[in-house]
């Protein structure tokens, strides 16, 4: 669904569909902080609700975030790794903003998305900015 779309939660609700939309597809109705991993556990946590196994969505959380946790224990957060993220596309490439999910992952791996600053969830850009911003770690 888009904002301005065809098909959105109002269109679909004369049909009797009931929709949810992830936390981090809100920056397309209005402001919104960066994504994070807590965005992300509270969707489980909403859909466990929503599909009556809250106990179900509760452990999942949890497991997931006593496992990042572990994983990440050791890890130096000083001189972050940076990472691109390369979605599609040749002549431009579609890549993951501030406020997509997987920028919200690799800060958790204690890495930077290097367009973690694209105050969008996910857009095409030029291939010049991917160059300057990988030269910056150099």
């Amino acid at each position: 669904m888009k904002v301005g779309g065809e098909v959105t939660p109002e269109t679909l609700e004369p049909l009797g569909i009931r929709t949810y939309e992830l936390i981090e597809s809100c920056i397309h109705i209005g402001p919104k902080s960066k994504t994070s991993m807590d965005d992300m556990y509270a969707d489980i946590l909403n859909l466990g609700k929503i599909f009556g196994v809250e106990t179900k969505a509760q452990d999942l959380v949890t497991g997931w975030q006593t496992r990042l946790a572990e994983l990440t224990k050791g890890v130096d957060r000083t001189a972050p790794l940076r990472v691109f993220i390369y979605d599609s596309g040749e002549e431009a490439p579609f890549t993951a903003g501030a406020f997509a999910m997987p920028t919200a992952l690799i800060e958790a791996a204690g890495c930077t998305n290097i367009m973690n600053d694209l105050e969008k969830s996910w857009a095409e850009i030029g291939w010049e900015p991917v160059v300057e911003r990988t030269r910056r770690s150099w």
